[in-house]
């Protein structure tokens, strides 16, 4: 069992559903020195390294399963890598949580504005939920 931190599109039910199926404990969390950034040309966004004063608003999942991590795993794909970090609860505790971090290979895909999850839930879930390859993996 671990505990996931999510930041983009898994933050959200719909799509957390569609890519797990069960439901897990949830608790708002900040992952600090990262900051998140759009994908260009695309509705998802990823987490860079950055200063310790960045921070990222996010959840976290408690208790996925192994076998849940190994789908999120393969959904997330080859732009991703699965790191260990620590994150801050809203009690101001702080916890071990996996995160899905942006390879360095791949930074050219960031763009250099933030990817805002209100934006998202307006105007890019459905097109996600309709369009994104990552579900054909999973």
């Amino acid at each position: 069992m671990a505990t996931l931190f999510a930041y983009g599109t898994l933050m959200f039910a719909p799509i957390w559903s569609q890519v797990v199926g069960e439901v897990y404990e949830t608790a708002p969390a900040t992952l600090h020195g990262y900051v998140r950034r759009a994908v260009v040309g695309q509705h998802y966004p990823v987490v860079l390294p950055a200063n310790r004063q960045n921070c990222v608003e996010g959840i976290v999942y408690f208790g996925v399963s192994n076998d849940n991590l190994a789908v999120l795993d393969e959904f997330e794909g080859i732009y991703y890598r699965r790191t260990s970090e620590r994150v801050e609860l809203s009690d101001s505790s702080m916890i071990a949580a996996f995160v899905y971090v942006l390879k360095d290979g791949y930074r050219s895909i960031a763009a250099d504005h933030e990817w805002d999850p209100k934006q998202f839930i307006e105007f890019g879930m459905k097109p996600f939920l309709e369009q994104y390859s990552g579900f054909s993996s999973i």
